[in-house]
C-alpha cells in the first residue's frame, strides 16, 4: 500500500492531532519522510494542518484523490479541472483502461450535456466518467445507462432519504427539479460493445440555481455538505452489482418503479422534431411509448423529454 495511503488512512481514523513520530513509527519511515509525503498531500488539496504538534486531517474534509479510496475503489483518475470528463474517459478507454475506470474532475470547463448542451460544472458538484467493458450487444448498450440512473437513484433515496425519482432518458429530479443528469457514448465492434464510457453530473455541495433555476443540490435538501467520496463508493457499489447478472428487463423494471414520467403529458424535442403524447410505458430498449392525440402509439428513442 502507498505511503499517501497509509498517512491519509492513519489520519482519517483520529480526530486529533498525530505527531511525525508516531506516523513515522507506524509505516516504519524517517520522519521527513512523513514530512515529505503530507507537503505532497497539502498541495494536492489535501486539507492537513501542520503544526509543531504534528498533523491533523479535516474531519470535514471531501478528498476524491485516488489515494483517499484506499482499497475500497480502484482505478480513480482524479483532476482539479478539465474541459470534460468525457473526453478524457474516451481517451483512457482507447488506451484499454480496465472496466469501472473512474475519471473525476473538481470542475468542467466544458461539461457535456444532451442535445450538445454545456452542463454547468462549478465546484462541490460531483463530475465523473465510468468507463465499462460489458459483454453486452449493441441493443443491450442504453440498459447500461437506465442501470447507471437506478442505482445513483438508489444511493440518494437509501443512503440520504432524498425524495428523488428518475425522468426519461436518463435525468433525476427532485420533485421536478433537476439534481443529475447521464450520458453516454459506446464503441461496438460488430454486434458487441467494445465499451461503454457514462458521463454523470450530480449536484452535491454546490449551487446550480444561481445558473440553472430548476436544478438543485443536495446541500440545498439536507442543510449540509455530503462527503462526495462516500457518495462515489455506495453507487459504484450497487452499479457493480447490475452487471454481476445483467437482466435487462429487471433493470426496465426498477427504472418503471422509480420513474416519473410514465403517465404524463409530456413534449420530447429532438434535434429536428418534437413529439407530445401521453408517456404510457418504456420498451425492451428504454426507448418512450407515446400514446398521441389521435390514439397511435409512437415509439420514441432520444431526445429532451419536457414534462406538462
Amino acid at each position: 500500500m502507498d505511503n499517501k495511503i497509509k498517512i491519509y488512512q492513519f489520519l482519517s481514523q483520529s480526530n486529533a492531532v498525530v505527531s511525525g513520530e508516531k506516523i513515522s513509527e507506524r509505516l516504519g519511515v524517517s520522519r521527513v519522510t512523513v514530512w515529505k509525503h503530507v507537503k505532497g498531500m497539502i498541495a494536492e488539496g489535501i486539507p492537513i494542518t501542520s503544526s509543531p504538534l504534528g498533523y491533523q486531517l479535516d474531519p470535514e474534509e471531501d478528498c476524491l484523490q485516488p489515494f483517499a479510496f484506499g482499497d475500497q475503489l480502484s482505478n480513480v483518475h482524479f483532476f482539479d479541472e478539465v474541459d470534460s470528463t468525457m473526453n478524457l474517459g474516451e481517451k483512457f478507454a482507447r488506451d484499454g483502461c480496465p472496466s469501472f475506470t473512474l475519471v473525476i474532475a473538481e470542475r468542467q470547463t466544458h461539461g457535456r450535456g444532451r442535445m450538445r448542451r454545456v452542463w454547468a460544472s462549478d465546484a462541490g458538484g460531483l463530475y465523473m466518467s465510468v468507463i465499462l467493458r460489458p459483454e453486452l450487444s449493441v441493443t443491450q448498450a442504453s440498459l447500461a445507462n437506465l442501470g447507471a440512473a437506478v442505482a445513483l437513484n438508489d444511493t440518494l433515496r437509501e443512503d440520504y432519504d432524498i425524495p428523488s425519482a428518475l425522468k426519461w432518458p436518463n435525468d433525476i429530479l427532485v420533485g421536478e427539479r433537476k439534481i443529475s443528469g447521464f450520458l453516454s457514448q459506446m464503441v461496438s465492434e460488430g454486434e458487441l460493445v467494445n465499451h461503454l464510457c457514462i458521463g454523470i453530473g450530480l449536484n452535491v455541495n454546490n449551487m446550480p440555481v444561481e445558473v440553472e433555476p430548476m436544478a438543485i443540490s443536495m446541500k440545498q435538501i439536507l442543510g449540509k455538505n455530503t462527503r462526495r467520496r462516500d457518495l462515489v463508493i455506495s453507487f459504484i457499489n450497487r452499479y457493480r452489482k447490475v452487471f454481476e447478472t445483467f437482466d435487462g428487463e429487471k433493470i426496465r423494471k426498477r427504472w418503471l418503479e422509480a420513474n416519473s414520467t410514465i403517465g404524463k403529458d409530456v413534449s420530447v424535442k429532438t434535434i429536428r422534431e418534437t413529439f407530445t403524447g401521453r408517456a404510457i410505458d418504456m420498451d425492451e430498449h428504454g426507448g418512450l411509448l407515446l400514446e398521441c392525440e389521435d390514439g397511435c402509439v409512437k415509439t420514441v428513442v432520444h431526445g429532451d423529454c419536457f414534462h406538462q
